[in-house]
This record gives C-alpha cells, sequence and structure tokens, in this order.
C-alpha cells in the first residue's frame, strides 16, 4: 500500500483506497456471496422475463471484478461496488412494489429451494454499501489537505510549520478595522 522513498518521505499509490484488509475481504466477501446468489437465481429469472435473467448474469460478472478490485484495494472498488449493490437493492424494493417492465414479484424471501436467496443477496447488499458509507466517513476525518488546497490557505503550511504552539497561542493581530473619509 505505502513505500518509502530514498528521501524518507512516504509515497502513497494515488490508485489505492487505503483500507484496512478485514475491510477489503469482508468488502469483496459481500460482493463474492451476492455474486453467486445471482447465479442461482438466474435460471428462474430468465424463464419468467429474459432481461431480468440477463442482468442477474450481468451483476454477477460485475460483481466478480469488483470484488477483485476491493480486495485489491484499488481506488473505484469500494465506490463501484456501492453503486451495485446499492443498484440491486433498489430494483429489489421495486421489483416488489411498483414491478419493473413485464417484470413483478409478490414474495420478498424468494426462496430457490429451502435457501431465501433474494433476501439473503438483499441483506448482503445492505450490509456493503453500509461498509461503503461507514468507511467513507471514517476516512472523511483522515483525508490528506490536497497540494491545491494548502496553497489556497497559507495558514496551514504556517501552522505545519510552527507546530502545536500556534494552536495555543492567542492571536497577536489586532482585528482590521474600516476608516472613514
Amino acid at each position: 500500500m505505502k513505500a518509502h522513498s530514498t528521501s524518507g518521505r512516504v509515497v502513497v499509490d494515488p490508485r489505492k483506497g487505503h483500507h484496512p484488509r478485514w475491510i477489503r475481504r469482508g468488502g469483496a466477501a459481500l460482493l463474492l456471496v451476492t455474486a453467486v446468489c445471482h447465479l442461482v437465481a438466474f435460471p428462474d429469472h430468465y424463464q419468467v422475463t429474459a432481461y431480468v435473467g440477463l442482468s442477474f448474469l450481468l451483476y454477477a460478472a460485475a460483481a466478480t471484478v469488483i470484488a477483485i478490485a476491493v480486495e485489491r484495494d484499488a481506488r473505484a472498488g469500494y465506490p463501484l461496488g456501492a453503486l451495485l449493490s446499492g443498484s440491486a437493492f433498489a430494483l429489489y424494493i421495486a421489483a416488489r412494489t411498483v414491478g419493473l417492465p413485464s417484470f413483478s414479484d409478490d414474495s420478498w424471501v424468494d426462496p430457490i429451494g429451502v435457501v431465501p436467496v433474494g433476501l439473503a443477496s438483499f441483506i448482503l447488499e445492505a450490509l456493503f454499501v453500509a461498509l461503503y458509507v461507514g468507511g467513507f466517513l471514517h476516512r472523511g476525518a483522515r483525508l490528506p489537505v490536497r497540494r491545491a488546497s494548502r496553497q489556497a490557505l497559507p495558514h496551514v503550511r504556517l501552522e505545519a510549520a510552527l507546530g502545536a504552539s500556534s494552536r495555543l497561542a492567542p492571536a497577536t493581530t489586532a482585528p482590521a478595522t474600516r476608516r472613514t473619509p
């Protein structure tokens, strides 16, 4: 994830997302299990409505590729996985409430055999989105200041040069007053 250069500075690959290993593996596992759920449900849905069945195959392929990206900590992995899982989550609800073109399902459990594959996939997709949002919010507090932001805010560089003492010291400059002519 990180590599040290000869100057001692840490060089960070901008294509990496910097997630802990357990979050990467958990997210990839969630995506792979939902891919399997969609593959198992494919034949029944294809017989009812072909485009729904084909969308299940596309979901499984996309979820597998995105799971690999999440495991490798590619920066685009988690946002794409959240987009895929969130859209499948929304379509699951839409198919059971307002219906999709030429397709409607009354069962929220959607069992195939004894396993409620639809409900399991629905819950796992929600968990992936929650993992993404939780990780995004947690990382947001620790995002580094970008170079353009440091140039726009010179006091950030000054504080960094002076250290913590500049934040504790009272301001020594008087507030600006407006002169009247």
